[in-house]
């Protein structure tokens, strides 16, 4: 039991009393300060005065003030002090009413024996008042949270019952259906799914209730005008304490666009056939020919190539660029605040570990904005210099996030990006909070980023980023991460794995193949965790340089 201050408070006319009570407290609270006080003069001047009061014992019947008339004054100012009614005897319906409206508890003067456990126990209850508000004023923020986040989303989000009826769904979600808000309601949303994907939607929301893991699936919305949307759709359940599901959350994300450039891809792809088919034949006729048209055939060539790579979106693009390579990610919940990319650019190689603000669903939003930049910045605008990324991500999430309801949105995200050059054996890394750690024969090098997150409240005018080159031999290890790892509790003692822990693993295992590489790092994780609980979401990629 811990008391916020060491004065106590004691109404009573009795001075006889007042020391019987005195007494008794002392024993408990040797140190403790008091003032002993019988009208409401004193007992205002008291409320109004700097004094911190830890409980207030009062005498139900004075001449002048009585206890309960001192109870109602604190419930009537909205103030919380454990109160005590000390008396000789109080009538039964008193007694029920000062209960029912709060009072922490009553003693009889012949029974002082239950005074002090009286007051551990209002304290204590007092204690558990203030977690209980705090508990509910950070719920009650998180929500404020995560309705602004899926409001300014890039993605559509909406929210089932566990009868698949829609409850909610924010704005995007709207624009890419056509469908007025009200419009979704229940299963209004139906008439906004193309005849052809009815069908395989009820399948993916009878897997997903079935297995009780996230279920996705590709499929049409056909807009009031006709026009035909392709989204991306998944939906995670959310179940109660007893694994029922009890609702659902999703996601639909626009890829109109991908699969116009998956048409275009079959397309060229049947007409370069074709041009293959007739310059074969004109091969067999002349090869003055074919040197004519060999250029021709180059072009369609690469160009097939730039659209085929515009679709990669998979881990296997770290084996087919690296000796070897793994990711590790492991979230805190269902889904991820932590996320990876990847890009090959000519002969270089982009490779992003992202850590965003928060985790669970508020941080998987994060994410999600954080990939779509990341594809507009450097697939489609063509930036490659760390640094420049940095600025223009930083540029980007304050433009999308800006002001909601009047408050900056302080959430943000911490990256680290390296641009890999395999001719001259370079890395240039820029971090945003984020470190680059590369492990050679040698020994470990760690080259920090800049203080400076990405997005959050601070003033964009004095963030710095900056771009560091490294030069690495083949066969060097390169390690990107979040702050997950390092800041999970477990061991012995509670204490968290921390940077240099995790730096004296990765030297010792830096020459171990990189799958043997991952899972050290996660049975250590799961050893060192125990019966902790993960508290944030974790991220390590490591590949093998060439």
């Amino acid at each position: 039991m811990v008391m916020e201050s060491n004065y106590c408070l004691i109404l009573e006319d009795s001075l006889t009393d007042a020391k019987l009570i005195l007494r008794e407290i002392k024993k408990p609270f040797p140190a403790i300060e008091h003032k002993v006080i019988s009208s409401k003069a004193d007992f205002f001047s008291e409320l109004n005065s700097d004094r911190k009061i830890s409980f207030i014992l009062s005498d139900y019947n004075m001449p002048s003030f009585r206890g309960t008339d001192a109870y109602r004054i604190l419930k009537q100012e909205g103030i919380d002090i454990p109160f005590l009614l000390i008396t000789g005897s109080v009538k039964d319906e008193v007694a029920v009413e000062m209960l029912e409206l709060g009072l922490d508890d009553y003693i009889l003067k012949d029974r002082m024996s239950r005074l002090v456990p009286a007051i551990k126990a209002a304290i204590e209850k007092q204690r558990l008042r203030i977690e209980r508000k705090k508990i509910l004023d950070n719920l009650k923020e998180s929500e404020r949270k995560y309705s602004t986040l899926a409001e300014i989303s890039p993605v559509g989000i909406f929210r089932k019952d566990a009868e698949g009826k829609c409850v909610y769904v924010n704005k995007k979600y709207c624009e890419l259906t056509g469908l007025k808000e009200e419009e979704t309601f229940g299963f209004g949303y139906f008439k906004a799914i193309h005849q052809k994907d009815k069908q395989r939607l009820r399948q993916m929301w009878s897997n997903a209730l079935q297995t009780k893991n996230t279920s996705s699936l590709e499929l049409r919305f056909v807009r009031p005008d006709k026009s035909i949307v392709w989204v991306f759709g998944q939906v995670t359940p959310e179940l109660d304490e007893h694994g029922a599901v009890v609702s659902a959350v999703g996601t639909v994300t626009d890829i109109t666009e991908k699969k116009k450039i998956e048409r275009e891809r079959r397309l060229f792809t049947k007409k370069l056939e074709q041009q293959v088919m007739s310059r074969t034949q004109e091969l067999r006729m002349t090869n003055d020919k074919l040197t004519a048209k060999n250029k021709d055939v180059t072009d369609s060539i690469n160009y097939a190539l730039r659209l085929q790579k515009a679709l990669f979106h998979d881990k296997s693009i770290l084996q087919d660029f690296f000796q070897d390579a793994f990711v590790y990610l492991r979230p805190r919940d269902i889904v991820s605040g932590d996320f990876y990319w990847f890009h090959k650019k000519k002969d270089k190689f982009i490779i992003v570990a992202a850590d965003c603000t928060g985790h669970g669903v508020p941080g998987a939003f994060m994410s999600v904005l954080g990939i779509e930049l990341l594809d507009k910045i450097i697939v489609q605008e063509g930036a490659s210099y760390p640094t420049h990324i940095l600025e223009l991500l930083d540029d980007g999430l304050l433009n999308v996030l800006g002001k909601a309801d009047g408050e900056y949105v302080t959430d943000g995200i911490d990256i680290s990006i390296c641009s890999i050059d395999t001719n001259s054996k370079r890395i240039d890394f820029a971090g945003a909070g984020r470190p680059l750690v590369l492990v050679s024969d040698k020994g470990l090098r760690y080259v920090k980023g800049t203080m400076f997150g990405l997005g959050g409240a601070l003033d964009p005018s004095i963030k710095r980023y900056e771009t560091t080159s490294v030069n690495y031999s083949p066969g060097d290890m390169l390690y990107l991460f979040s702050d997950g790892y390092v800041d999970q509790f477990g061991g012995e003692k509670g204490k968290k794995i921390m940077m240099k822990r995790l730096k004296e693993h990765l030297i010792n295992i830096h020459s171990l193949p990189c799958e043997e590489q991952e899972d050290y790092l996660g049975n250590f994780l799961l050893s060192w965790m125990g019966e902790e609980k993960q508290v944030d979401d974790i991220l390590i990629m490591g590949a093998r340089l060439m």
